[in-house]
């Protein structure tokens, strides 16, 4: 199985759309056999999908996620799990564990986004 995280640095990416380096690591029976950093110049949800799917990536661990992104790489049977953050090696560490994850949740929705806490209870 393989695994990619966007990268930011050390830590998981905020936005995978904006994302242009990922960690792979290749996982049997939750140990790691084999990892990898690369750069991506493409844009896009299917050209992504389509570039994950040739690298055989099975799972994706991200932090937002564009529901179009979700749904290129699901047509693909590429797992994701989102709303992931902090640095890179302790979400990999705490996935490797099959321990919940405390994220930062769902991305706001296209209507909420850009408000504010205090115009939402207006």
């Amino acid at each position: 199985m393989k695994v990619a995280i966007p990268l930011y640095a050390n830590r998981v990416s905020p936005r995978f759309g904006y994302s242009q380096e990922f960690l792979v690591v290749e996982v049997k029976s939750k140990q790691e056999l084999d990892r990898e950093t690369f750069t991506m110049d493409i844009k896009g949800p299917t050209r992504i999908a389509r570039c994950f799917a040739m690298e055989g990536i099975d799972l994706v661990l991200c932090g937002g996620m564009n529901p179009a992104f979700q749904k290129e790489f699901r047509l693909r049977n590429i797992g994701v799990i989102w709303g992931l953050i902090g640095e890179a090696e302790d979400v990999l560490a705490t996935y490797l564990k099959g321990k919940a994850f405390a994220g930062m949740g769902p991305c706001p929705t296209t209507q909420s986004r850009g408000r504010s806490a205090r115009n939402k209870k207006e």
